[in-house]
């Protein structure tokens, strides 16, 4: 059905750094994998591959340490972990992603 398809990733924060949780329109789907790098004030969003497979990215922010220029981090729907990829080219902290249609901004 329409609602099951329409889930949105939601992750850290000031009390849940490393929490990533999937929720639908029917509230709390699941939780995914803790991220290796805990963080608040990020920006997060997610694409689909060329394949067709949900990629959720998060950049930038500050961990629980108030160090920032953290690594960029991706999790694919077919990996159990989050992996670290290269950081922004700069400290960027109260990011905001969104999701159009198949693009992350």
């Amino acid at each position: 059905q329409w609602y099951q398809r329409r889930v949105h990733g939601i992750t850290g924060g000031d009390e849940a750094r490393s929490t990533v949780s999937r929720y639908g329109v029917l509230g709390w789907v699941e939780d995914l994998p803790s991220l290796v790098v805990g963080r608040d004030g990020h920006g997060c969003g997610s694409f689909l591959r060329n394949d067709g497979t949900q990629v959720y990215l998060v950049a930038g922010g500050i961990n629980d340490d108030q160090e920032g220029t953290l690594p960029t981090e991706v999790l694919t729907m077919d990996s159990p972990v989050w992996t670290l990829t290269t950081p922004l080219p700069r400290y960027l902290e109260g990011l905001r992603g969104v999701t159009l249609g198949e693009f992350c901004t």
